[in-house]
C-alpha cells in the first residue's frame, strides 16, 4: 500500500490508516487492532518452562483479559532441552521431528510428550479465553540439513536441498537460510502446517527484518495464507528499514522499529523519533513495533532465585505507556506477570488508554521541540480527541547526559547484523573537542567490547582527516566493567585486531562500556573547519564471540563533554571551551554566545575532575555586543553574585591579585577567576543586547608559581545565558487549535490516569506542569457544538455476505470518521473525509445480530447515531475480533 499523507494547518493523517470495511485482505484481519498480551523473553530470556508460561497467562485470565490483554507467547528456543541462560551454543540439544521440524522439549514442556508440540499448552491457554503465540527463528535447522529431513508432503525433497549459509543469523547460527522456490515454499509450509495443527494464533519470527529478507519473508507469508489458520505474524529484530515499509505492510502484521529496548530512558526516548516516521504506515492489520514493554519483574537468572524490577520510573514507565498506546504500538508486556504490584497492574488496567491504542484514529505528532513532545488522536465514535504530552528533558541516564548529542546510535547488540552501525555525524558550532561515549544498553556489561573503527574528522572542503592516539585529550572509564577500565588504539580490548563481524580493521579505538573519550578538534588558519565525524560503531568479535555473551551498547557523539555535573548542564551552554590545561589550549581563545532575548549571564569555570588546584582562570575584555554592534565592557557592571571553591572575583587583575597574562600575554581588561566559580551578570535593558564576547585561558601566573604541577590547572570555561540546567520540571501550554479544535472552542478535559474532570478551557488556555520524564493522558471533548448530521444506515444480502451501508448527512472534516457496531462492540471504523458513504462486508454471517453506526462529527459539528437495525442470516464467520465495549461519552 502506498503512502497516503494529508497536510493542512491541522493534520497529518494517513488516510488510508482508518480505512477498515472488512474487504481488507485475511492477513490484516488477522490483527485488526494492535496486538496486546505477554512475552516471555524479557522475564525468562531462553529457559521459559510450561509452568511460568501457564502462570502468566492464568494472570492475564484473572486480571488483564477484560481488559484487551489476549495473547501469550513462548519466546525464543523452546525446542533447546538443554538451555543456559540466553543460548547454549555449545552443546545444544534440539529437538526436531522426523521432517526437520522444530517441536517442544519436553523436560521444559511435558504436555508436548507424544508428539503433542504444543497442542496441549494451547488448549489450556485457549481454554481460558486467551491467544497462543511462539517465537521461531529463520530458516530451518542444520541440523535437519545435517541429517538430510524429508520436507513434508515434500515429495522426496530433502532439507539439505533447499537451505544455504548465505546470512546466516551471526548470534544464534542454528539455522540456515531457506532458498526461495518450491522447495523452500514447501519446508515453510510444513512448519506452519504444524503450527496450525498445534493452534498457533501468533508467530514471531527472529534474524528476518534487520535487514528485511523479502525472499523468507515473502515465503513465510504464503506459508500462513495456506495453512488455513489466521495467524499474526510479528518480524524482529528492528531497526527495520522505512524505505521498505510497503513491502511490509503487504506482508506482516507487524514489524520492529527499533532494536531491543531495556528499562532505560535513552531506549524509551528513541521511540518518540522513529515513532513519529512510521505513523503514516500504521493502519489496520499492519503495526509497526515500538518492541516489548521492559516493566515489572524481568531479568531473571536461570536457577529463578533472583530478578529485578524495571529500573525505569514510575514517570517514565507511565511515559511509556501513554506513547505505546496513543501511536498505537503493539502493546506486550516482558515482566513476570504474578509478580506486578499494584502499581504495574494500573497501568495495564487503564480502560482509556486501551480503547485508545486499539481503536484511536489520525494519531500523529503534534509538536516536538526537544523537551515538550505532543500526540494526538481521534477518537472515532465521538470526535473526542486524545491527546499525550511529554517532558523529554532533564535526560541523565547514570553517569552522563544524553542531552544535546549530535549522533545515537540503535541499540547494536550481538543480535544486530553485522554488529555495527555506520555513523554520519554533523557538527556545527566552533568546536574543541568530541566526546565519543559507548554506553551499555542495559544487559549488564555483559563481554560489551566496544570499537570505534576508522573514526575521522570530516572538513568542510570535503576531506577527512583520522582521529588518532595523538588527539586524546583524556578519558573517562570509571563506569567501565572491572579489568576492563582503559581505551586501546589499534587494537581491541585483548590487544588483538580490531574485529567487527570478521573483518579485521588497523584503525580505531576499542574499549568497554561505559566508557567516553574525548579528542580535541583540529583548529585551522586556512579558512577549513570541521563540520562532521565519520566511523564505524561496532561489537568487537573479541565479546560479541565469547560463550555466554550477550553484548548490547549505544554510541554517542558530542561536541562537548556530556559527564553529568553538579549545577550546569554542558549541553545547552551558549559557548563552551572544552578541556583547557596546560596541554591542551595554553595560549588560550576566543569565546563567542548568543544572548539574544536572555536576562542573565553566568560565567562558569569548572574544576574539571581534578579538584580545584591552580585553576586560575581569566576572562579577557569581556564584552556585550547590541544589535547594531556596539559594545560595552561587561567590566562597567557589577556581578549580581559569585560563587567559587577559591577566592573572590577580581576586576583587571587574576584571582591572586597579580596581572592578567594568557600565554605570556598581558591585558589591561579582564576578569580574575579560580574554578569551581560561576560569576551571574544581570543584562542591562537599555539595549538589546545579542552576543557576548571574551578572551578566555588559564592564567600564566600557575606556570610561574607551580611550575612541576602538571596535572592539576585544568578547566573549562562555559558561559549560559537564564538557564544553566535543564529543567526537571515545565509548564507546558496545549494550542487546542493544534489539534483540530476550532477558534474559542470551549472542551471540557479530562484527565485519563487520575480520571479527573480538569475545568473547560479554549484556546491557549490550558497548561500542566509536568516533571522531567513525566506525561499526561488526557480527553478533549468539544462543546456546544452544532447539530444537524445524520446517519442513514441498510443492509443487503449478496449471496452469504452481507454488506452493511452507511450514509453521512454532513459536512465532514479531514478527521472525521464513521464507527459501525456489531451487538455493542466495534466491528470497524472508516474515514468519511472524501466519501461520504461507507460499507462494512461480513462474510458468511449466520445468527440475529444487531448494527448500528457513529459518526465523530468536526470540530464545530457534532457528532450523531444512526438507529439500530437488526439482521438475520444463515452463516456467520469471524464476525468480531475485539470484543471491548465501546466507552462512549454523551454528545455535546
Amino acid at each position: 500500500m502506498k503512502k497516503i499523507i494529508i497536510s493542512t494547518v491541522f493534520c497529518l493523517i494517513a488516510i488510508l490508516s482508518s480505512a477498515q470495511n472488512g474487504d481488507e485482505p485475511d492477513y490484516l484481519l488477522a490483527a485488526k487492532t494492535p496486538p496486546m498480551g505477554w512475552n516471555s523473553w524479557d522475564c525468562f530470556a531462553a529457559f521459559v518452562n510450561e509452568d511460568e508460561v501457564l502462570a502468566n497467562a492464568e494472570y492475564i485470565r484473572d486480571h488483564l483479559k477484560q481488559y484487551g490483554w489476549k495473547y501469550v507467547t513462548v519466546d525464543i528456543r523452546w525446542y533447546v532441552s538443554n538451555e543456559t541462560q540466553y543460548y547454549n551454543l555449545t552443546n545444544p540439544d534440539y529437538v526436531i521431528d522426523k521432517y526437520g521440524r522444530y517441536t517442544p522439549a519436553t523436560n521444559r514442556f511435558p504436555s508436548a510428550a507424544d508428539g503433542n508440540g504444543f497442542k496441549s499448552l494451547a488448549d489450556k491457554i485457549h481454554a481460558m479465553g486467551l491467544k497462543f503465540g511462539i517465537h521461531i527463528m529463520r530458516g530451518l535447522p542444520k541440523v535437519a540439513a545435517s541429517g538430510k529431513c524429508p520436507v513434508y508432503n515434500g515429495g522426496g525433497i530433502t532439507c539439505d536441498q533447499i537451505c544455504n549459509n548465505d546470512s546466516a543469523c551471526s548470534w544464534c547460527p542454528q539455522n540456515y537460510k531457506v532458498v526461495t522456490g518450491k522447495g523452500g515454499q514447501l519446508y515453510y509450509n510444513s512448519i506452519f502446517d504444524l503450527y496450525a495443527q498445534w493452534g498457533v494464533d501468533f508467530v514471531k519470527v527472529d534474524d528476518i527484518s534487520r535487514p528485511v529478507h523479502q525472499g523468507e519473508i515473502s515465503m513465510i507469508h504464503n506459508a500462513i495464507a495456506q495453512c488455513g489458520r489466521p495467524l499474526v505474524l510479528s518480524l524482529s529484530p528492528g531497526k527495520a528499514d522505512l524505505n521498505q515499509a510497503d513491502f511490509l505492510s503487504s506482508k506482516a502484521n507487524q514489524w520492529r522499529m527499533v532494536d531491543d529496548l531495556w528499562d532505560k530512558w535513552a531506549d524509551v526516548y528513541a521511540i518518540f523519533d522513529v515513532a513519529d516516521k512510521w505513523q503514516p504506515y500504521c493502519k489496520v492489520g499492519n503495526w509497526p513495533d515500538a518492541d516489548m514493554i521492559p516493566i515489572g519483574a524481568i531479568g531473571y537468572n536461570i536457577d529463578r532465585k533472583s530478578f529485578r524490577y524495571s529500573k525505569l520510573t514510575n514517570d517514565e514507565e507511565q511515559t511509556l505507556m501513554n506513547l505505546w498506546g496513543i501511536c498505537r504500538s503493539p502493546m506486550i508486556y516482558g515482566g513476570n506477570l504474578p509478580k506486578n504490584t499494584a502499581w504495574e497492574d494500573s497501568l495495564l488496567t487503564n480502560a482509556d488508554l486501551i480503547y485508545m491504542n486499539q481503536h484511536g484514529a489520525g494519531e500523529r505528532q503534534v509538536f516536538n521541540n526537544g523537551k515538550l513532545i505532543t500526540w494526538t488522536s481521534v477518537d472515532p465514535a465521538n470526535g473526542d480527541r486524545f491527546v499525550a504530552m511529554f517532558n523529554t528533558g532533564a535526560n541523565t541516564d547514570n553517569w552522563f547526559s544524553t542531552n544535546g548529542a549530535a549522533f545515537t546510535s540503535q541499540t547494536i547488540a550481538y543480535t544486530t547484523t553485522g554488529r555495527a552501525e555506520d555513523a554520519d555525524v554533523s557538527l556545527s558550532g566552533n568546536l574543541n573537542e568530541v566526546a565519543l561515549v559507548c554506553d551499555d544498553a542495559s544487559d549488564g556489561n555483559s563481554y560489551d567490547h566496544a570499537d570505534w573503527v576508522n573514526p575521522r574528522f570530516v572538513l568542510s572542503d570535503g576531506s577527512e582527516v583520522d582521529i588518532t592516539v595523538a588527539d586524546t585529550l583524556y578519558s573517562n572509564t570509571a563506569h567501565a566493567y572491572d579489568g576492563y577500565k582503559f581505551f586501546r588504539y589499534g587494537k581491541n580490548l585483548n590487544g588483538d585486531m580490531l574485529t567487527v563481524s570478521g573483518t579485521a580493521y588497523t584503525k580505531g579505538f576499542s574499549c568497554h562500556a561505559s566508557s567516553m573519550l574525548v579528542v580535541k578538534v583540529p583548529q585551522y588558519t586556512d579558512g577549513r573547519k570541521v563540520v562532521g565525524l565519520r566511523a564505524k560503531c561496532g561489537i568487537d568479535d573479541s565479546g560479541a564471540l565469547q560463550s555466554g555473551s550477550t553484548s548490547s551498547v549505544k554510541f554517542y557523539v558530542f561536541g562537548f563533554d556530556p559527564t553529568a555535573r553538579d549545577g550546569f548542564d554542558a549541553s545547552i551552554a551558549k559557548a563552551y571551551s572544552g578541556l583547557v590545561s596546560r596541554k591542551n589550549n595554553i595560549k588560550g581563545m576566543n569565546l563567542t554566545a548568543d544572548i539574544s532575548g536572555q536576562k542573565q549571564l553566568h560565567l562558569v569555570v569548572s574544576r574539571f575532575t581534578d579538584n580545584f588546584y591552580y585553576d586560575r582562570a581569566d576572562w579577557m575584555n569581556p564584552v556585550l555586543v547590541d544589535e547594531n554592534g556596539n559594545e560595552t565592557s561587561l567590566l562597567s557592571l557589577d556581578a549580581a553574585s559569585y560563587t567559587s571553591d577559591f577566592g573572590s572575583l577580581h576586576k583587571n587583575t587574576n584571582v591572586e591579585g597579580g596581572t592578567l597574562n594568557i600565554g605570556g600575554t598581558t591585558y589591561a581588561k579582564g576578569l580574575g577567576m579560580n574554578g569551581q566559580c560561576v560569576a551571574t551578570y544581570n543584562i542591562p535593558t537599555d539595549k538589546k543586547y545579542v552576543q557576548f564576547k571574551a578572551f578566555v585561558g588559564l592564567d600564566n601566573s600557575v606556570v610561574n608559581d607551580a611550575p612541576s604541577a602538571a596535572s592539576n590547572a585544568t578547566v573549562e570555561f562555559l558561559v549560559f545565558g537564564d538557564d544553566m540546567q535543564v529543567s526537571p520540571s515545565m509548564k507546558a501550554a496545549l494550542p487546542l487549535t493544534a489539534i483540530g479544535m476550532d477558534a474559542d472552542r470551549k472542551c471540557e478535559i479530562t484527565d485519563l490516569w487520575s480520571k479527573k474532570d480538569m475545568g473547560t478551557f479554549a484556546n491557549n488556555g490550558f497548561s500542566v506542569s509536568l516533571n522531567a520524564h513525566q506525561s499526561a493522558l488526557y480527553r478533549i471533548t468539544p462543546l456546544n457544538r452544532a447539530k444537524g448530521s445524520s446517519l442513514d444506515i441498510s443492509s443487503r444480502n449478496v449471496g452469504d455476505d452481507v454488506y452493511i451501508d452507511v450514509t453521512l448527512n454532513g459536512a465532514p472534516d479531514s478527521s472525521s470518521y464513521v464507527v459501525i457496531m456489531c451487538d455493542g462492540s466495534i466491528l470497524g471504523c472508516q474515514s468519511v473525509a472524501k466519501a461520504k458513504s461507507v460499507y462494512y462486508h461480513i462474510k458468511k454471517m449466520t445468527g440475529t445480530h444487531t448494527f448500528k453506526a457513529l459518526y465523530s462529527g468536526t470540530a464545530s459539528e457534532a457528532g450523531c447515531e444512526s438507529k439500530a437495525i437488526s439482521l438475520t442470516a444463515t452463516k456467520i464467520s469471524s464476525v468480531i475480533n475485539n470484543k471491548k465495549k465501546i466507552r462512549q461519552k454523551c454528545i455535546r
